[in-house]
């Protein structure tokens, strides 16, 4: 039979001793200096991050645009900056039918993708619809979800524009397409 009362005893006696207890206490101290150190640094990126997009989206492109260029060299360095504009764009779920037979109207249907319980990806819409079919004739059940990428969207809606620039005035496809320009100015430095 084990003596417990003398294990435990045991393990009284031999604790930690008071250079491993000082061990773990510096460590502690050191982890919570270096946590305090990252959120610090966290906030000062943030921060920068705003400055910084203030910058590139408001002050260089009204600064630009009064100074009536697209394009400025600073003197003396290989360095530009270009006016540009971004394209944000994204289907709502009450525009998606409308957006969706648009999209197959202007003979871009590959971009719309089909999904069931397994995923259907851009170019497959034939394929999804062939099984869709075969599930209804055989009267399974099934639960099919229909999506334009996010991330095709603002692409999708530039190229668009470059081939129809006046959709970028028409207010039923910003409507339809939740469309928003942003210009930005960018910054090209030699690598």
């Amino acid at each position: 039979m084990v003596d417990w009362e003398g294990v435990a005893k045991e393990e009284a006696d031999s604790g930690p001793s008071d250079d491993q207890l000082k061990s773990i206490s510096g460590l502690v101290e050191r982890a919570i200096k270096i946590e305090d150190y990252i959120a610090d640094q966290k906030e000062k990126l943030e921060q920068a991050s705003q400055n910084l997009n203030k910058i590139i989206y408001d002050l260089l492109p009204e600064a630009m645009e009064e100074a009536g260029v697209n394009l400025y060299g600073l003197d003396g360095t290989d360095i530009t900056v270009s006016m540009g504009e971004e394209v944000y764009a994204s289907i709502t779920n009450e525009n998606k039918p409308r957006a969706h037979e648009l999209v197959r109207k202007n003979q871009d249907g590959d971009l719309i993708r089909n999904e069931f319980k397994i995923g259907f990806g851009v170019g497959e819409g034939e394929a999804a619809d062939a099984i869709a079919d075969e599930l209804r004739s055989r009267e399974i059940d099934f639960d099919q979800k229909e999506y334009i990428h996010p991330r095709t969207i603002p692409g999708y809606i530039r190229t668009r524009i470059e081939e129809e620039p006046a959709l970028r005035d028409d207010p039923e496809f910003i409507k339809l397409f939740s469309v928003h320009f942003q210009k930005k100015a960018k910054v090209n430095r030699p690598k």
